[in-house]
C-alpha cells in the first residue's frame, strides 16, 4: 500500500478509513466504484485536518456531501474521497434596534457547517421564522455543495442559495483557511467562482430576514408539491444532468413562457423513456437520468453523448452537463 495512505489510516483509525469502499453505496445515483481510500470526518477539527494531509502530502482526493449532481466512475476514484459528515447549525447573532419598550429584529445571522443538509438548514430556518431560504426544503445535497452550484429551486423566481449568504469560511487551493463575503463567490445559474478555484467550505453564515412561521411553511409546501408534480421522485437519480439554457436561446427558440428548461428541450427530442442498459432518461422530466436497478456510468454517459447529439441536431444548441463527473471515464 501507499506509504502515505498508511499514514492516512494510522492518523484517522483503522475503524474509520475504509479500502475499496463502492460509490454507488454514498450517491443518490447509487453508481460508482471503488476508492482507493474513503473517509467520513464529523468535525469541524477532522474535516481539516484530512484536507490539510492529503494537501501537504500531495494526495489526491475529492469531497463528497450528501452525494447528488455527482457521477463517480465505474472504475472508482484513485484517491481518498472525504465524505463530509458535519452537520451544525447555530444562530450567531442579529442586528436591529433595542429600546426600553421592544427590540426590532431586522436581521439574523445563522451559521452552518458544510456537510449540512440544505433541507435540514431550511427547515430549522422556518422553525426560527427566518425567510429566505424555505424554497430549499425539498432540496438534496449539503451547504459545501449547494454553494459550489448555487443551488437554486425555481430559477426564474430567483430562489437562489447564494442570495442569502453573509460569509463563508473556505479551506482554499494553498491549505489555507480563509473567511470570505458574498461577493467572493461571483454567484451565476449553477454556478460560482469555487468551481474553478477549487475552495472548499468549511462553514457559511447565512443573513435572514424574519417571517412568519405558518407562512413560511406554506411555501415550503407549495416548492415540495411542485417538486412532486414536475419532478421523478422515488428514483435513483443524480438530480438534472445538464444545465438550463440561456434566456437568449429560450427567446430565440420560442419556448412557451420563454421556458429556459433543459427538460422540455431533451422532451422535444422525443427521447424521455429511451433507455440504455439500466439508465433511462425519465417520462416525467427528461432532464433527469434514472438508475433502474444496474445501472452503469457508462451507460450514463452514452445517454449524455445521445442527448446531446440529438439536441446539437434539432436546436443547433450545445448542452451543458451539470453533473459533476468524478473518476476515470
Amino acid at each position: 500500500m501507499n506509504h502515505r495512505y498508511q499514514k492516512f489510516i494510522e492518523k484517522f483509525g483503522h475503524l474509520r478509513v475504509k479500502l475499496g469502499e463502492p460509490m454507488s453505496n454514498h450517491t443518490y445515483f447509487k453508481i460508482g466504484g471503488p476508492v482507493d481510500l474513503f473517509f467520513e470526518p464529523t468535525t469541524t477539527e477532522e474535516f481539516i485536518e484530512s484536507l490539510t494531509y492529503c494537501k501537504k502530502n500531495n494526495l489526491p482526493f475529492c469531497v463528497i456531501g450528501g452525494g447528488a449532481n455527482v457521477l463517480f466512475s465505474d472504475k472508482g476514484f484513485r484517491g481518498i474521497v472525504i465524505h463530509n459528515k458535519v452537520e451544525e447549525i447555530k444562530l450567531v447573532g442579529f442586528l436591529g434596534k433595542i429600546n426600553e419598550k421592544k427590540t426590532k429584529v431586522d436581521k439574523v445571522f445563522v451559521q452552518a457547517s458544510s456537510g449540512t443538509p440544505i433541507s435540514r438548514l431550511a427547515r430549522y430556518t422556518i422553525e426560527q421564522g427566518l425567510q429566505g431560504l424555505e424554497f430549499l426544503v425539498s432540496v438534496p445535497g449539503t451547504i459545501g455543495g449547494a454553494l459550489k452550484i448555487n443551488a437554486h429551486f425555481r430559477p426564474q423566481n430567483n430562489e437562489f442559495i447564494g442570495n442569502c449568504l453573509h460569509e463563508a469560511t473556505l479551506f482554499n487551493k494553498e491549505g489555507e483557511i480563509i473567511k470570505t463575503g458574498q461577493k467572493y463567490f461571483r454567484f451565476a445559474y449553477d454556478n460560482s467562482i469555487i468551481q474553478e478555484s477549487g475552495d472548499i467550505v468549511i462553514e457559511a453564515v447565512f443573513v435572514l430576514k424574519k417571517g412568519d412561521k405558518n407562512d413560511l411553511w406554506g411555501k415550503a409546501q407549495e416548492s415540495i408539491d411542485f417538486r412532486k408534480k414536475t419532478q421523478p421522485l422515488g428514483s435513483f437519480s443524480s438530480g438534472c444532468i445538464f444545465k438550463n439554457i440561456s434566456i437568449a436561446d429560450a427567446k430565440m427558440l420560442s419556448t412557451p413562457n420563454e421556458t429556459t428548461s433543459a427538460g422540455y428541450i431533451i422532451d422535444k427530442t422525443g427521447l424521455c423513456g429511451y433507455r440504455i442498459g439500466d439508465v433511462e432518461i425519465s417520462k416525467v422530466h427528461g432532464n433527469y437520468f434514472l438508475n433502474l436497478g444496474e445501472a452503469k456510468a457508462s451507460d450514463v454517459l452514452k445517454l449524455m453523448t445521445l442527448v446531446k447529439q440529438e439536441v446539437r441536431e434539432k436546436f443547433n444548441l450545445e448542452l451543458k452537463e451539470e453533473v459533476f463527473l468524478i473518476g476515470d471515464f
